[in-house]
């Protein structure tokens, strides 16, 4: 994978390739790339999506991430209800490939 600045990403000393965490699918890396989300889950089955900013909004969410201690010291940036909500919205009506976006559903 590659990061904005066209540098690239390699996954050696990762939570992955440390065994924290595995794919829940097939070739999570090209469904990453194609989707913007890699789908991992972990060694208890526990499944993470974790998705991959790149939009400006996406950016400014980040930005406005705060921490979130979760038992027994793990801390993990989330983003704000506000912003979750329009994430969802966009990834619920939008894909990359489709040429037009969708009104939300009700």
């Amino acid at each position: 994978m590659r990061r904005k600045d066209g540098a690239s990403v390699s996954s050696a000393g990762s939570p992955c390739s440390a065994g924290a965490f595995e794919p829940r699918i097939d070739d999570a890396v090209t469904f990453a790339r194609d989707n913007r989300v890699l789908l991992l889950k972990t060694r208890t089955g526990v499944g993470l999506d974790i998705a991959l900013a790149g939009m400006p909004f996406e950016e400014a969410a980040i930005a406005r991430a705060s921490p979130f201690l979760f038992p027994p010291d793990v801390s993990l940036r989330t983003c704000s209800a506000e912003d979750l909500v329009v994430l969802k919205a966009f990834a619920r009506n939008w894909h990359p490939s489709s040429s037009s976006r969708t009104s939300p559903r009700s």
